[in-house]
């Protein structure tokens, strides 16, 4: 079995050189914007990753009811808005009445512009304004088809599996059980993305990654010049957190997502992103490893990783490993200009003070 880009006309030179020039230039990017100082995935929050010293700009893409994508993190409006319910319940002019600022608390200090309401921005209107201000972007595709991805994984349904398995074993874009899919909230999404690549010349200024594996899939088999990653950390299917306290399931339900997370994870460090032609494999604080990195490197793919909050970790990721990094904390790449004394001293407490605070030795 081919990888799904196999068949394409574009040639590797040309992919090539897209991967450099989107990787030469990124090392540091604002994770959800600013989101310390300004409320995520808002433009005052890009505004201040850019003022901040930030490479990129990451965010989260959804899709509204009426088929529009805007940002936003969670499934549903309550946390980060003044609204509730699902995002895909929701029209784009109902979504008018959101305030992102509604819950937001600022957690950071300095000189700092008052936070001003602020709505849900459009994924083409941030497209926009990262072009006209040369930021880099990193799409971070969410869950916008939330039957379908029930559906997969759910457990013992044998027809959804199957289902997969037959999308992914041909590259046709003949094929006709695809066409049938054609107006799932993936498929828009996809399309949406890629029309925006294509408008705005996205190539080598943008990626798109997801925790999903198929989402990886329907952007390469839609257009193999866009650069895609595949996003990930450990039992990302059976629990919520990070911490992994919080279970999506309970009883054998919870084992069998457990399994899965193991399969999931041994595939990926070995042939998914390889199969699905993933130029970018975006990994939490928690996996990273100096053997995995040159494991990845080695096998050509990029690493990046998620979400850097601390001061000696920056170091070490981005001077040892060379690689970049999304971070809650833009503003560190300013404040930490004292990376070599943090070496010598060994990661002390009075370093990380320093650098933390910006303060010159």
């Amino acid at each position: 079995m081919g990888r799904v880009w196999e068949t394409s006309t574009v040639s590797s030179d040309f992919i090539a050189d897209k991967v450099r020039r989107f990787f030469d230039g990124f090392r540091i990017g604002g994770h959800r914007g600013a989101p310390k100082s300004f409320p995520e995935n808002g433009m005052a929050g890009f505004m201040q990753a850019k003022n901040d010293g930030a490479d990129l700009i990451e965010f989260d893409v959804a899709l509204t009811k009426d088929g529009e994508a805007v940002l936003l993190h969670d499934d549903d409006l309550d946390r980060t808005t003044n609204l509730s319910g699902p995002i895909r319940e929701k029209t784009l002019a109902q979504l008018a009445r959101a305030n992102i600022s509604a819950n937001f608390t600022r957690t950071t200090t300095g000189d700092l512009a008052p936070v001003q309401k602020e709505g849900i921005p459009t994924l083409e209107h941030v497209v926009k304004w990262a072009v006209d201000n040369d930021m880099k972007m990193l799409f971070d595709v969410k869950d916008s088809d939330p039957k379908h991805t029930r559906s997969v994984l759910c457990e013992g349904n044998i027809a959804g599996a199957v289902k997969v398995c037959k999308t992914l074993k041909t590259n046709s874009k003949e094929d006709e059980e695809r066409k049938e899919e054609e107006n799932s909230g993936w498929e828009q999404l996809v399309r949406i993305i890629g029309d925006l690549f294509e408008r705005y010349k996205l190539y080598d200024k943008a990626i798109v990654c997801s925790f999903y594996p198929w989402v990886v899939y329907l952007i390469k088999q839609g257009n193999q010049k866009i650069l895609s990653g595949l996003t990930w950390r450990r039992k990302f299917f059976s629990y919520k957190d990070i911490e992994n306290t919080c279970p999506r399931y309970t009883g054998l339900k919870h084992h069998l997502f457990v399994l899965i997370d193991i399969i999931h994870v041994f595939l990926l460090r070995l042939v998914t992103p390889w199969f699905l032609g993933a130029d970018l494999l975006l990994t939490n604080n928690l996996d990273i490893s100096k053997s995995f990195v040159m494991e990845q490197k080695e096998r050509g793919l990029h690493v990046a990783v998620w979400t850097v909050n601390d001061v000696a970790e920056m170091h070490w990721m981005l001077e040892d490993l060379s690689i970049p990094i999304l971070t809650d904390h833009p503003s560190y790449v300013s404040k930490i200009s004292h990376l070599s004394a943090i070496r010598e001293k060994n990661y002390s407490e009075p370093a990380l003070e320093v650098a933390a605070n910006g303060v010159k030795q």
